[in-house]
C-alpha cells in the first residue's frame, strides 16, 4: 500500500510539472504584457510607441515551469500558468 501512495505522489507531481511547462508564457506573451502595462502607466508616450520600445529592451528567461523577463529600464515580469504579471515600470 505504501508503494501505491508513493507512486500517486510521483504521478501527481509529474502531471503538475507537465501542466506548468505546457502553460509557461512565451517571450511574446511577456512583451505584450509589458506593452500593455507601459501604455496604461504612460498613455501619451505609449501612443507614440514607448510600450513597444520598452518591451523590445528585455531579457527573457524560461525556467521550464515559469518564466521571467527583466526590463532593462527597470521592472520585471513573471509568467506562470499562461499568465504574465508585470511589476510597476520604473520609467
Amino acid at each position: 500500500m505504501n508503494k501505491l501512495k508513493e507512486a500517486k505522489k510521483i504521478i501527481t507531481f509529474l502531471v503538475i510539472a507537465l501542466i506548468l511547462a505546457v502553460t509557461n508564457p512565451s517571450k511574446e506573451s511577456h512583451k505584450q504584457g509589458i506593452k500593455e502595462k507601459y501604455n496604461s502607466q504612460n498613455p501619451i508616450t505609449g501612443a507614440l510607441g514607448g510600450g513597444y520600445l520598452t518591451s523590445e529592451n528585455t531579457e527573457y528567461r524560461s525556467y521550464g515551469v515559469f518564466s521571467l523577463c527583466k526590463i532593462n529600464s527597470g521592472g520585471a515580469s513573471f509568467g506562470i500558468l499562461g499568465m504574465v504579471f508585470v511589476s510597476d515600470l520604473d520609467i
